[in-house]
């Protein structure tokens, strides 16, 4: 699966869920990691290491390729509403409604099977600021009650990474 330039430094990665990828001298920042990205497929893009991991939401579907990067120093933001189902994931699976009946659709079965840390907490107009780049936040609620899209202005384009769509 290669990769689709979008703009200048600016890539998408084709997998289960798209992967945003923001290049600035051989660093990363992701938009969501897919478990199909890996540093072998981001060195085709002149990455050698990711920085920082924004995440749209708290599916494992969305983030299961961030632990490598995580244990690698990537810092993860994700949306301020869900962190506890990033970072409190045993209390979510502790409690019996979560686990014998699932009979809920937020936040459902697709909540993490492990911790993932996460260093900034995001919602409506915060901007994150990165290499000389900045993102700007959208509450966007919808694949999951505290969703987030995030906006960035490259190449003379506005690209909004939403979850899996772009």
């Amino acid at each position: 699966m290669e990769a689709i330039r979008l703009a200048p430094n600016l890539y998408l990665l084709p997998g289960a869920i798209q992967t945003g990828v923001l290049v600035s001298e051989r660093k990363a920042l992701l938009f969501d990691c897919c478990d199909t990205v890996t540093p072998e497929r981001l060195a085709a893009l002149g990455v050698e290491s990711v920085e920082l991991i924004l995440c749209t939401q708290h599916r494992r579907p969305n983030v299961a390729g961030a632990y490598a990067f995580v244990e690698r120093g990537a810092q993860v933001v994700a949306p301020a509403g869900e962190r506890p189902l990033f970072e409190q994931v045993e209390a979510y699976w502790n409690d019996p409604a979560n686990r014998w009946h699932l009979y809920h659709h937020q936040p459902g079965p697709q909540v993490l099977a492990r911790p993932l840390p996460v260093s900034r907490g995001v919602g409506e107009g915060d901007e994150i600021a990165w290499e000389g780049y900045t993102v700007r936040v959208l509450d966007t609620p919808g694949a999951t009650d505290g969703s987030v899209s995030y906006l960035l202005q490259v190449g003379g384009k506005t690209v909004c990474f939403c979850g899996d769509a772009l």
